[in-house]
């Protein structure tokens, strides 16, 4: 004969502690979901992502070349009560350009004999300076646009709020 309010109590008490790894799987969830919206669903509703210069037909624009590397390395990290939704593996280093935007700066990449001047009556330097294009020039740049797929989102804390207290009423 167990007492109804400590049999309560002890559910309540393995749902709080389940919480964190729970409320981060949702969070996981509703990020990786605006990879299939192509948007992200932020304060102000659904975000569309900008376009890509060159669209694949049957490729959506955060997915590489099939791999689906940045949509799978959307992971949680729980530390005691504190969850952190954050990207690793590969996808980590190009995952802040595409959630920020921003400017990308690439060297040019040029065999030795393009940097040589063909005209020139003078014997050939023996050495070559590295990413030095005939130009003068050593990067061009790629004007990233912003496609955030992850940060604070309104529409997540309403989300996650209801999630507790649907777990928590058990």
């Amino acid at each position: 004969m167990s007492n109804p309010a400590i049999t309560e109590l002890v559910r309540l008490q393995k749902a709080i502690q389940r919480l964190p790894t729970e409320v981060g799987a949702e969070a996981v969830n509703f990020f990786k979901k605006g990879f299939n919206l192509q948007g992200f669903q932020g304060d102000s509703g659904l975000d569309m992502w900008d376009e890509r210069k060159k669209p694949i037909k049957g490729r959506k624009i955060l997915h590489g070349k099939g791999t689906g590397n940045l949509k799978r390395g959307i992971v949680k990290k729980v530390m005691g009560r504190i969850v952190i939704i954050t990207v690793e593996g590969i996808a980590e280093a190009y995952a802040d350009i595409h959630n920020f935007g921003g400017i990308i700066k690439v060297p040019y990449k040029v065999g030795p004999k393009t940097r040589q001047n063909s005209y020139a009556k003078k014997p050939k330097i023996p050495f070559v300076i590295p990413n030095i294009k005939a130009s003068g020039k050593s990067h061009y740049e790629i004007n990233m646009p912003r496609r955030q797929f992850i940060g604070h989102s309104k529409q997540l804390d309403k989300l996650l709020k209801e999630y507790v207290i649907k777990r928590l009423k058990g």
